[in-house]
Parts: structure tokens; sequence; C-alpha cells
């Protein structure tokens, strides 16, 4: 059992299908292995982060007030200042205009004390002297970042500076008796404005084998850019649960990463007519009634044709009704037809007023009826029949 879906606007993918160069939200439990951290400063923390934190630490992955991310301390015993370091691994930028952001959460972990927080850009090595051989991105220190229980602050540095280059970026908290830095849910996207073509891949839920459409195709035939904002997929499982995701590729080239899982349920197949009959109603009318017993569609098509032509094609059959009779009505007459003619008949319902694909999974069997055919009618007889003149 088969029906169609037509799938999504892509309104809701203006997030997802930014080309995402970097992400890390630091759920795995730990920094990941291809950070680089360093503590210059060396100091001790203040017991009251003992629970969270070694004696001395770097950047190390935190779990406080329902959040994951990774922390660095600046409550020392005695007090000083913090000297961490968190640098992601190498990133390479490509070579376009488009343009390209960090985005990153952060927070303070005390209310009254505002931990902050520098940004680095280097292209020549992820060392802290690599790093402060650079004027930072962007500087809190002083200032301060949120209070955690207030909510974590979005920021969002621009490094389009930095096409076609391999850069490293750093974080470092350099805050004078502080309590804790959050950092979480670091990204490096690439703003695809232009998009040279679509994919959707969706899959039964519960299964492995994905299945792709694809809108725009082929890559790198962007002399004109995609302007596609749907996609009609066809002969899915009637009444099935998917899941689907969606994929960009850009005009100035790079692609964007899978979107997140999706999903959507298909509807039922649409039901057919019921009882179809026809009846010579005079030698050139016919009428076609059904019922609605199987269930409620849309519309109903009708089509006819002569019994006994030889070798039928598609082109022999008559439409009845023109585009279609609503739900709701259950009987059609067809006028023109030849008195004394055998004729076979067909219906079809559709369950999207538009048409389409969604329609009753077949034509209904055929059914059979003869015109009627033309007679004389008898009259009374003749009496005292006289002719003039009579010579």
């Amino acid at each position: 059992m088969r029906r169609n879906l037509l799938i999504f606007t892509l309104a809701f993918f203006a997030i997802s299908l930014k080309a995402q160069i970097l992400s890390e939200d630091f759920n795995s439990g730990s920094i990941p292995a291809n950070f680089t951290t360093y503590d210059l400063d060396g100091s001790i923390i203040d017991p009251f982060l003992s629970s969270f934190m070694p004696t001395t630490a770097s950047f190390v992955n935190v779990n406080y007030m329902g959040a994951i991310f990774a922390g660095s301390p600046s409550l020392f015993t005695p007090p000083g200042t913090a000297d961490d370091w968190m640098i992601t691994p190498a990133i390479s930028l490509t070579n376009n205009s488009l343009p390209k952001t960090l985005l990153f959460d952060v927070c303070s972990g005390d209310a009254t004390v505002l931990d902050g927080i520098e940004i680095y850009v280097s292209t020549t090595g992820n060392t802290p002297t690599d790093f402060l051989a650079t004027t930072a991105l962007y500087n809190s220190t002083g200032i301060g970042e949120p209070y955690m229980g207030q909510g974590w602050a979005t920021r969002e540095i621009d490094i389009t500076a930095y096409s076609g280059q391999t850069i490293s970026i750093a974080f470092r908290n350099n805050t004078y008796n502080g309590l804790v830095l959050g950092v979480d849910n670091i990204k490096v996207l690439e703003t695809a404005c232009v998009v040279d073509q679509y994919r959707i891949r969706y899959r039964e839920t519960g299964t492995s084998s994905w299945s792709t459409k694809t809108m725009s195709g082929p890559v790198g035939s962007c002399n004109f850019a995609s302007q596609k904002t749907d996609k009609l997929i066809l002969n899915l499982t009637a009444n099935t649960n998917y899941e689907y995701q969606m994929k960009a590729w850009y005009c100035g080239g790079g692609a964007s990463s899978w979107s997140g899982i999706e999903t959507f349920t298909t509807l039922d197949n649409c039901p057919n007519v019921g009882n179809l009959s026809v009846y010579g109603a005079t030698p050139t009318k016919a009428t076609f009634t059904w019922d609605a017993s199987n269930g409620v569609y849309s519309f109903v098509r009708l089509k006819a044709r002569v019994d006994s032509i030889s070798n039928p094609t598609g082109a022999d059959f008559f439409q009845i009704g023109g585009a279609g009779v609503a739900y709701g009505t259950y009987t059609k007459n067809k006028n023109g037809l030849t008195p004394g003619e055998t004729y076979r008949g067909q219906a079809r319902t559709y369950c999207d007023p538009n048409g389409g694909g969604w329609k009753s999974l077949s034509w209904t069997p055929l059914v059979y009826w003869t015109q009627p055919t033309q007679r004389i009618e008898g009259g009374e007889a003749i009496s005292h029949l006289d002719v003039y003149p009579n010579p």
C-alpha cells in the first residue's frame, strides 16, 4: 500500500543548512582528544571547586546545574589570576568569499564575580605563544560573561578574513579571583547564501538503508542558484513513520553537514468508490452510480470506451464528469452515446483536491453496459381514410 508525500518547505533548514566546519558540545564527558589545553597558572583550586575539578586544572569537562560544558577555574587558594587555554584542532577554511563565523555559548559560574573570556586565532601554530603574538578577536576579561543561572550568552565572531587558510582557535580564561568560566556548543560555520544543490535522504523508522532524492543536480551546475523549496516524493508506504535529513552544496564550494533527523508519518491509502454501476438511461445517455462505502475521498474521475475496439489504447477512453465529481455526489450522466453500443467503464478516486499522486491504488474493476436502441412507437389503427382528389 503506497501513497505520495509532498515534502518540505526548506525555510526551517535555514540554520542547519549552513556549512558546519566544526562542532563540539562536550557531551561525551571529556574534552575531545583533538583539543589541546594548557594550565599556565598552575594554581591550586579552592576546595569549593574540588567536587567538579582536579586540584590543578585548565579547561575540563564539567557537569553542573544541568549543563555539560568545558569549564575553567579562576577561584584559587591563595587568590590568583587564571591562565587557562583550550585550543581547537586545525580548521581549514574554504577559499571563497562566503561569511565564516565562530559561534559559542559562554557563562560565568558566579553571579557576583564574573569570569571573562579571550578568543584568539592563529595561522602559525597552536601554542599560547602563537596566539599571544596576535590580537584577541574578542575579550571580556574584566567585564565578565553572564551568570549561568540567568542564562548562557551566545557569542558570534566573524572569521571570514581567514578564508583559504588553516587556523586554530584559542579560548582563554585570564580572570582574577573569579569562580568558573563555562564554554559550550562551539561551532565554526560557513554561511552559504547561494545553494547549488539540495539532497534529501529518507527511510522508514527503524531501518538502516537510506533512499535519496536530489534537487537542482548535478553539483557544479551553478550558473543559476537553486530556487527549489519543495520536493515531491512518491511510492512511500502508507500509514508509516519515516525519518529524513537534508544537505546542501554551495555555489562557492563546500557543503553543509546533514541536518538533524526529523520525522513524518504518511497518511492512509486513498479509498476507492464502492459499488460502481452503469445503466443506459436513454438510448444516448448512460447514468453512473456509486457510493462512499470504502471511505472518504476528495473527488472521483470516471472513464469509459466502446467495448469492441480491437487493440485499444488509453486514448480510446473518454472522460466523464470533466476534472472529477466531488465527494458527496454519487451519480453522473454521460450524454452523446450510440444507441445499441456496448461500453466498458471504470472509476478512480483522489484524496488531494489538487489531484496528484494521492489517489486510489488502482481503477475500479470494469463495469459493462449496453445502450438501449431507438424504436418507432406504434399508433392507433387508422379508420375512414380518405384521399383527395379522387378522379
